[in-house]
């Protein structure tokens, strides 16, 4: 009989990759239980992975409080490994089920411009790290940043090959792939927009995938109608992993997140990542632990 694991996640299931990956993993050696938000997005299912959703449609201290109250619940009586995905007020499950080895992973800190929020949200990431035994990070940084202890695990990024379709090279197709919070995705349209003025005889397309928490949408909606890149530039929206082969396959050049990731001549990701089934193995130790 397989141990049992709860993941907690305000993410809905399917849309943050790193716990999709892990439960994909992971269930061959674990029953897998997540608790997410349901944000509204088609639902992804996996099999044994039992997904359980909560609505995100009340007001925001209410659905916060519900979800808080009720992964304290589960996690009191859940007889296995727990991980929390961090998000605020989350030690709180940790103090109320003192008895329980939770483990903490952080994805990520504060991108904000605003100096004054950032060292508030990292302050509220360093008090709730100290409630946890086991933690891992994104980065060797983050660690840093953040003052936390040497056993802090790394759980870096990582990337499958996605996709081996051989691309052509006799038109320019771009593609993005990640989240639009402060990552100033408008300033490629503009650049879009002033390599197509100089170099008109080229054909190029630019596909754009993902989401933002403020609006951003909207604001590359603008940029493309400013700059009449209608024909050229394409908002998807936010894709589920299980769905970006598509946009793979007929792209030559793709960028995700921070990093750049290029197709070469042997028509396969990785540039400066690591696979999820490392990362899957690096949990698997945790929760061996």
């Amino acid at each position: 009989m397989k141990e049992k694991v709860l993941i907690i996640s305000k993410n809905q299931f399917g849309y943050l990759t790193d716990v999709y990956k892990w439960c994909e993993y992971l269930r061959m050696h674990y029953d897998i239980s997540v608790i997410c938000f349901n944000q509204g997005f088609p639902k992804i299912s996996m099999e044994d992975v039992v997904v359980s959703y909560h609505t995100s449609k009340l007001p925001k201290i209410i659905r916060g409080a519900f979800f808080l109250l009720i992964s304290i619940i589960r996690s009191f009586f859940h007889k296995g490994k727990i991980l929390v995905v961090y998000f605020d007020k989350c030690e709180i499950i940790q103090k109320v089920c003192r008895s329980k080895k939770i483990h903490l992973d952080i994805r990520t800190v504060s991108v904000s411009t605003d100096k004054k929020v950032r060292e508030k949200s990292d302050l509220k990431l360093i008090n709730a790290s100290k409630y946890f035994t086991s933690i891992s990070v994104i980065s060797e940084g983050l660690k840093y940043k953040l003052g936390l202890s040497d056993d802090v695990y790394v759980l870096p990024l990582g990337a499958d090959v996605i996709s081996n379709t051989a691309k052509k090279y006799d038109s320019l197709n771009l593609l993005y792939v990640g989240t639009f919070n402060q990552r100033n995705i408008e300033e490629t349209i503009t650049g879009i927009s002033v390599f197509v003025n100089k170099n008109p005889h080229i054909k190029i397309k630019y596909d754009i995938v993902g989401d933002g928490n403020h609006n951003e949408s909207a604001l590359l909606l603008s940029y493309i109608n400013k700059y009449g890149l209608n024909d050229i530039v394409e908002l998807h929206g936010r894709v589920p992993y299980t769905s970006l082969l598509t946009y793979f396959n007929q792209e030559s050049h793709t960028f995700s997140r921070a990093h750049i990731f290029l197709y070469g001549r042997s028509s396969s990701l990785v540039y400066h990542s690591m696979s999820f089934l490392y990362a899957a193995t690096i949990y698997h130790l945790v929760l061996l632990k």
